[in-house]
């Protein structure tokens, strides 16, 4: 199976955790670039990783990942796939 790092032109959002551990630096990779805000604590950890260098870790403590709202999250009245 290949992996493709590569998003196309139906990606919207594309959260990779492929950095440095304790990394909270959280950067979509679709041509969107949207901005993410970390709060609380989570970040970039190896010990958890999958796929890649790093997972991202939530610790259950409050800790979320937002982005704003916008045109490139049309959820109503479409099929949608969230990965």
């Amino acid at each position: 199976m290949s992996v493709h790092t590569t998003p196309d032109s139906n990606t919207k959002f594309l959260l990779h955790s492929d950095t440095s551990n304790s990394s909270t630096t959280f950067v979509d990779s679709s041509a969107a670039n949207i901005t993410i805000t970390a709060e609380s604590a989570p970040a970039h950890k190896t010990a958890y990783s999958k796929f890649g260098k790093t997972s991202i870790f939530f610790d259950g403590s409050n800790d979320y990942l937002q982005a704003p709202h916008g045109t490139n999250f049309p959820l109503a009245a479409a099929a949608r796939t969230i990965d």
